[in-house]
């Protein structure tokens, strides 16, 4: 009895980091910030589609995170900074004077220029990790870039 199995690793705790579906089983599904013109970031939904990971895709430069998603955005990257979610080298960071800023300024200038953020982003759970390089998303998910 398959699920009844799952449902009993789920009431364990076992998925606990992942959403659950209604089966018990671990939700499957990755969001992934995504900027269709950067190579690392189409590199990153190629490998989830090879991977076959349901992909929910978020095109942040047409549809910029609110501050609040950005909050639970640096949340689950496990950041202190969210200087770690930035594109820091970007001329636009520089041209903005945030080397000084707190978070809450950062997660301000994030929501008002999206082109900030860092990509690209995956979200499984209540993780989320920065894909530069592409094995720390396999790491999230627990796998190996190169393995199918």
């Amino acid at each position: 009895m398959r699920g009844g199995k799952s449902l009993r690793r789920a009431a364990q705790g076992v998925y606990n980091d992942f959403p659950v579906n209604a089966k018990g089983r671990p939700n499957m599904t990755v969001i992934l910030y995504h900027n269709p013109r950067c190579s690392k970031s189409r590199a990153a939904a190629e490998w989830l589609a090879a991977q076959g990971v349901e992909t929910q895709v978020v095109r942040y430069l047409d549809q910029p995170p609110a501050a609040a998603e950005l909050r639970g955005l640096a949340q689950k990257l496990g950041l202190a900074d969210v200087r770690g979610m930035m594109r820091t080298k970007d001329e636009l960071y520089r041209s903005l004077n945030l080397d000084g800023a707190d978070n809450e300024t950062l997660i301000a200038a994030i929501a008002e220029h999206p082109a900030l953020l860092e990509r690209p982003i995956a979200v499984y759970g209540e993780k989320a990790a920065v894909g530069r390089p592409l094995e720390n998303i396999a790491a999230l998910l627990g796998r190996r870039v190169g393995a199918v």
